[in-house]
Formats: C-alpha cells, sequence, structure tokens
C-alpha cells in the first residue's frame, strides 16, 4: 500500500470514528464529489503535491491532538477530530495542473522554463476557514466552537472588513479549541512539513543538535 493510500484510510478511519449524523455522507462527499485525497495543500508553498491537502490535514490533527494534551485539557475528541482534519476542505476542487512560466532566477537550470505546477482555480468563492465550516455543515452539524475553530484557524492571515483582529482576540480567549487549531496549523505549515528548516542554522541550533 503507497503511503498516499495508508493515509487516506487513516483519515477516513479516523472521521469514521466520530458517532455524529451525517459522517458517513461527508466522505462519500470527500470520495466521490472531490478531489480531497490527491489534492495539494496550496499551488507553491507548503504540500504542493499530490495528496498534500491529505497530509497536512492528518498532520494538523496530530498537532492540535497532542497539544490538548500537552496542555492537559479536557476537549471532546470528536471536536478535535472534526476540525483537525476538515479545517482545509476549502481548498478542494481549486487546484488543477498546468504549465507555468519559471523565471531564471527560480528554474533549475537558470533560463526561462515552462513547468507543470499546480495553478489554484476556484469554482466557489467564499472566504477560506469560513467556506470549510459552509462546507462541513452541510452533512453534520457543528458545534459553535467547532464551527468558529474552523472559520479562525488561519488567524490574523484571513481577516476581512468583519472579521477583525478583535473579534479574533475575543474568539480565541474564550473558545481554546479555536487558538489551539490555530497553532496545529501554523506547527504544520512551518515546522512539520517545512524543509527549509534545518537550512539556515542558528548558533542555538547548532549546540543541541
Amino acid at each position: 500500500m503507497s503511503q498516499l493510500e495508508e493515509n487516506k484510510k487513516e483519515f477516513i478511519d479516523l472521521l469514521s470514528s466520530v458517532d455524529r449524523e451525517g459522517v458517513a455522507g461527508l466522505i462519500d462527499y470527500l470520495l466521490l464529489e472531490t478531489d480531497f485525497f490527491k489534492a495539494p495543500a496550496s499551488s507553491r508553498y507548503h504540500g504542493s503535491f499530490e495528496g498534500g491537502l491529505l497530509d497536512h490535514s492528518l498532520n494538523v490533527y496530530y498537532e492540535l491532538d497532542s497539544l490538548v494534551d500537552y496542555y492537559g485539557l479536557k476537549l471532546p475528541k470528536d471536536s478535535i477530530i472534526i476540525t483537525g482534519l476538515l479545517h482545509d476542505v476549502c481548498k478542494v476542487n481549486t487546484y488543477k495542473k498546468a504549465m507555468v512560466n519559471v523565471p531564471p532566477d527560480k528554474s533549475k537550470t537558470g533560463k526561462w522554463e515552462k513547468v507543470l505546477k499546480y495553478k489554484k482555480d476556484e469554482d466557489i468563492k467564499m472566504g477560506h476557514g469560513a467556506k470549510s465550516a459552509i462546507l462541513v455543515s452541510q452533512y453534520i452539524n457543528l458545534k459553535p466552537e467547532e464551527m468558529e475553530a474552523i472559520y479562525w484557524h488561519m488567524g490574523s492571515t484571513d481577516l476581512g472588513t468583519y472579521s477583525t483582529i478583535a473579534n479574533m482576540s475575543e474568539t480565541y480567549n474564550k473558545n481554546t479549541l479555536a487558538f489551539l487549531l490555530h497553532m496545529a496549523d501554523m506547527a504544520a505549515k512551518y515546522i512539520t512539513e517545512n524543509n527549509n528548516l534545518y537550512t539556515f542554522i542558528t548558533p542555538y541550533q547548532a549546540d543541541i543538535q
């Protein structure tokens, strides 16, 4: 079994363990109507490869589960699974493979190149966290704290006219799940999935290696 197939099975097993009406329908939606299990997590940043979105979703779930355990918090397991695995459902059916022009300073040959990469081509535009919450809630009833956590998982990078820093701070202050999901998402992106993490070694890092 390939790593992609293993990740797919792990994701489905985890989500299936949630005892909530509509979970089976949500899994069918992801399997039959979306590219969730093969989609990248982004076009050129973290997880920009086939299965990247699935990989990132599992990473965030495990980061979130670890944070809850580390702080000794009593958060419902189903909420950890749902928010961790489904926070980025907004990215399904969004990235398409296309030939992209790569300038000399970023190409392998030092010349202009045409390379097959992912490009964002989003059909339904409803924001980021908000879109994920809406898509998931079409199949299962999200608890208010779960919807809030998914909505705010990007933190200050997903602000708008009515989604302000003050709103975000108030949410994180009262909704521990929301703050920890944001932390888990950032940890997965900038640590777990960061191939350049140790490209630049500081004196402190050198001492502890």
